[in-house]
């Protein structure tokens, strides 16, 4: 049995009364090379967890790890940042293999500005510009904030750059557009839109919306 302690995403952020289920890292592979069976430490018991630490050589790093990067930071305390910063940075080497090496692409960890729904995406410039293809930018506004919800407004949106590089701001958010006397009928449907879009539901589960004209079943686009 092989248990994985994904720091902050495993134990740390189901402190924060996180609603997703800790990812899976793993390979999928429709024929497994071993029959190991991987377990994440939140869902074992208490005891086991502590059992299971105590054989681990290296759980002085891990926890101070889960500490650092799910810490809340406050307005006031942005220098908190650095700390976290400096330990990824010293991360970002190269993978040694025995076919080839090759570099870290980035960072990714849970936000607990999101109480561990949401992840934070470090992606550094190299792979950026050999692999990532530019969709859609979003200029929104943060109304309000609680210590459960944020309500945010949509202001505008930009699909394309000028020949200098700037955005082109459309000047309003993306919509649908229902020609007078068109019926349309919208539908929730799990998963991501084809920018990558979605919104959570309130099980902790991401979904978009479709729409589609009530006669002809034809999509709407949203523009």
């Amino acid at each position: 049995m092989v248990v994985r302690q994904t720091f902050g995403a495993a134990g740390e952020a189901h402190g924060f009364g996180a609603k997703r289920s800790v990812p899976q890292w793993n390979p999928q592979s429709a024929k497994p090379k071993s029959d190991k069976e991987t377990i994440a430490l939140a869902e074992l018991p208490l005891e086991v967890v502590q059992t299971l630490l105590t054989e681990d050589d290296r759980r002085e790093i891990h926890e101070a790890f889960s500490e650092y990067f799910t810490r809340p930071v406050s307005l006031q305390e942005n220098y908190r940042y650095k700390l976290t910063t400096a330990i990824g940075e010293l991360h970002l080497g190269t993978i040694t293999t025995k076919d080839q090496g090759t570099r870290f692409a980035g960072i990714l960890y849970p936000s607990t500005r999101m109480w561990a729904n949401g992840d934070n995406v470090a992606i550094l410039p190299w792979f950026v510009d050999a692999h990532l293809t530019f969709r859609k930018a979003l200029h929104i506004r943060i109304d309000s904030r609680t210590d459960t919800s944020i309500s945010i407004t949509y202001l505008d949106s930009a699909k394309e750059f000028d020949s200098n590089g700037t955005l082109i701001w459309l000047g309003k958010p993306s919509h649908w557009s229902v020609r007078p006397g068109q019926k349309a009928k919208f539908t929730a449907v799990a998963g991501v839109d084809d920018d990558g879009d979605y919104q959570m539901s309130t099980d902790g589960h991401p979904y978009h919306w479709t729409a589609a004209d009530c006669d002809t079943g034809e999509p709407i686009e949203a523009r």
